[in-house]
């Protein structure tokens, strides 16, 4: 992955603790008349683990609802013709046929195309299965089309 996301996280958590801490302790400075007492920053060091505890854990949540929230809870993989489009989509097959014939020449053998259920929405994803003399080894290539106006709709 190009980003770590839980490095991003606690980044996050730990810059939004460390501004409320600073901000914490300047007033216990400011209210305590400029004298530093250690027990009167007990309560900024608290607050800021709190808040940054909370700024990662809302972090973290909108993350999930954002990417994992769409995801089906459900897949399964359905066979299907070649020649039917998809929900409305005619899928372009010479990309994948380029690929297929170089593992054909290598052996392997056609075991079908398949397609996800539930169907997506805005676009189509197909893949076609070869598998290996010995039945050792699975290759899928996989396509995937949008469907024209897919990218005004999505905003």
């Amino acid at each position: 992955m190009a980003f770590n996301l839980r490095r991003a996280i606690a980044r996050n958590g730990v810059l939004s603790g460390g501004v409320c801490l600073l901000a914490g302790s300047g007033y216990a400075f400011y209210s305590g008349g400029g004298n530093f007492n250690p027990v009167s920053l007990l309560w900024p060091c608290l607050l800021a683990l709190g808040v940054g505890g909370f700024a990662s854990w809302r972090v973290a949540g909108t993350i999930k609802k954002g990417v994992l929230g769409d995801l089906p809870r459900m897949i399964s993989y359905a066979q299907l013709p070649r020649n039917k489009a998809i929900n409305g989509i005619a899928v372009k097959w010479e990309a994948i046929d380029d690929y297929a014939l170089q593992l054909l020449a290598r052996g392997f053998t056609h075991i079908g195309d398949f397609t996800t259920l539930p169907l997506p929405k805005l676009f189509v994803g197909v893949a076609a299965c070869y598998v290996d003399r010995n039945g050792a080894t699975l290759v899928e290539l996989q396509y995937i089309q949008m469907a024209p106006g897919a990218a005004s709709a999505a905003g």
